[in-house]
């Protein structure tokens, strides 16, 4: 058994010293095992991935129709205005 005696200022520079690592350290497991979590979870709903894209470009392409279809309407609208005028 070894037996160590520090300092009190040491000792509290060394408590500090292991509380940011423990810190540090936590921090990068967390983020590691976020990073596993969002890879498994991917993995997981890949097929459901593909069909919320298909879904997400069927969804711009009526958009874009219909953006289509207002601005038409709207220089109707204004043509109509003016003639009034």
């Amino acid at each position: 058994m070894v037996n160590c005696k520090l300092d009190k200022e040491d000792q509290q520079k060394f408590d500090e010293l292991m509380q940011k690592f423990i810190r540090k350290s936590i921090g990068k497991f967390r983020n590691t095992d976020l990073v596993r979590l969002c890879i498994r979870f991917t993995w997981e709903n890949f097929d459901k991935i593909k069909q919320l894209k298909s879904e997400i470009t069927r969804l711009d392409e009526i958009i874009s129709k219909q953006q289509k279809e207002l601005n038409e309407k709207n220089k109707k609208i204004e043509k109509a205005l003016q003639s009034l005028q």
